[in-house]
């Protein structure tokens, strides 16, 4: 059965990945707990924790979002700030070091939105447009390289993105009039533009239909149209894209349902 979260803490805003999570206060302060071998709870060491510890750095935190070994947080101001693994340069400081506390991430960027996975890290800036930054050996960065960042890259596509997720292996975002576009691996068709090919820029996801939201897996895409209605394309051997039946598929299928 559920249990609280040790320390009282009222959060405003939660995030979890593998093996540790991560909360910001109504206040404004980052909390994180669980495993922590390379910093990723940000408080200054490489202990794991059982019960929340604050993050370092006095920062007022607007989100936290945790990735496989690294962590980044948006703070109210926009600053990106990241800590722990840094091994492909996903903590967006222009190093491979990995940090125990935080450091500022695209130190000339300010950000709207993050979204955080395994090794890389993407966000929209307040002047618009899209930027990851991290593991690109599948093109997930969008920059039209298969090259790792260690600063933030503008994603190279035709539209202006408003949204972008992060998968495991690739990303996805949405540009004006809800347009979805994905970029990176596609092994199983996670990028939905009717093939399995890579792609290191953004491709147009084949569809007519206006989204509202898109969220990225390890190998599949799930998105909701402006109707209401749940569309998924992909891997689909574990019957991930609820379309009733186990079969990949490289555009975009409704999420089975029954009147």
């Amino acid at each position: 059965m559920p249990v609280p979260v040790a320390g009282g803490y009222l959060f405003a805003d939660l995030a979890v990945e593998r093996t540790h999570s991560c909360g910001v206060t109504l206040d404004g302060d980052g909390y994180c707990w669980g495993d922590n071998p390379f910093g990723e709870l940000g408080d200054g060491t490489t202990t794991r924790r059982s019960a929340p510890v604050r993050v370092l750095g006095g920062i007022k935190f607007a989100s936290i979002h945790p990735g496989r070994n690294h962590t980044c947080g948006v703070a109210r101001s926009g600053e990106v700030f990241c800590w722990g693994n840094n091994e492909h340069g996903q903590l967006g400081d222009g190093t491979q070091t990995s940090r125990i506390a935080p450091v500022r991430a695209a130190a000339s960027l300010t950000f709207t939105s993050l979204t955080v996975r395994d090794k890389h890290a993407c966000g929209i800036s307040t002047t618009g447009g899209g930027y990851c930054w991290g593991y690109n050996i599948d093109g997930q960065l969008g920059d039209g390289t298969t090259t790792d960042r260690f600063t933030p890259v503008a994603v190279t596509t035709g539209s202006t993105l408003l949204v972008v997720d992060a998968g495991s292996y690739h990303t996805c975002g949405l540009a004006g009039g809800g347009t979805p576009w994905c970029w990176g691996e596609n092994l199983f068709a996670a990028l939905g533009n009717g093939t399995k090919d890579n792609s290191s820029v953004p491709v147009e996801v084949e569809t007519t239909r206006s989204f509202v939201q898109v969220s990225s897996g390890c190998f599949h895409t799930c998105g909701i149209t402006s109707a209401g209605e749940t569309f998924c394309w992909g891997r689909n051997l574990e019957g991930q894209l609820g379309t009733g039946n186990n079969d990949d598929s490289t555009t975009p299928r409704r999420v089975y349902w029954s009147p």
